[in-house]
């Protein structure tokens, strides 16, 4: 039988247990910038129209870094994209952010990440 301090322990290891849990599940909510930033936003919706324009039904989903420079006063510069996931997705979100095209930012942020889901 266990001793009221033996039981106080286990409920607070569980406490523990939950909250560790909670925290790096909840990391996996917050993977997609686009909630955040305003430039990972833009971009999110520009590729989210252009899948919307494409003739194909495309299902799948596409992961889009893009690498940012900040040299210019008031816009971020795109320098690199890449991709992971569905090769027509992906190919759609490549020509829709193109190499030198320009946003206007609220702070800089270096790389963004930008999940695009289509069902």
């Amino acid at each position: 039988m266990l001793n009221l301090g033996e039981v106080n322990l286990m409920k607070f290891l569980r406490r523990v247990m939950l909250s560790i849990f909670l925290t790096i599940f909840s990391q996996s909510t917050l993977a997609d910038d686009a909630d955040l930033n305003r430039v990972a936003k833009k971009i999110k919706t520009q590729i989210e129209k252009s899948i919307k324009k494409s003739k194909k039904p495309l299902e799948g989903y596409c992961d889009v870094f893009v690498d940012l420079d900040y040299t210019h006063p008031k816009n971020a510069v795109v320098k690199k994209v890449s991709t992971l996931g569905d090769n027509e997705l992906c190919f759609i979100a490549k020509k829709t952010i193109k190499v030198g095209n320009k946003y206007a930012y609220d702070w800089p942020e270096r790389y963004i990440r930008v999940q695009v889901v289509s069902k």
